[in-house]
């Protein structure tokens, strides 16, 4: 490996660990009642991020939602508190 693509390496890492900042971020936002709902936008490594962020909703009570863009946006995620069961008595 060259030192160019060694940049290219790490500064895509670096860009990997900041979504994955922001999402987990934004689900701690929504989760503790913060926002109500939140969007992030551009994610460059959305598509990878999906699953990931769908398993750390899921266990904070968020719902993550992929919003496809058109072009070279990229993938939009939406956070939602999952809303709580009709008929469960109140926590």
């Amino acid at each position: 490996m060259n030192h160019v693509d060694g940049d290219a390496a790490g500064a895509a890492s670096r860009a990997l660990e900041r979504e994955v900042a922001l999402v987990e971020s934004a689900i701690e936002m929504v989760a503790k009642g913060h926002a109500s709902r939140m969007e992030l936008g551009g994610l460059s490594f959305g598509d990878a991020l999906l699953d990931h962020a769908r398993r750390v909703g899921a266990e904070r009570r968020v719902r993550v939602t992929p919003r496809w863009g058109l072009g070279e946006e990229g993938l939009a995620l939406v956070f939602e508190p999952v809303a709580a069961e009709q008929g469960a008595p109140d926590a």
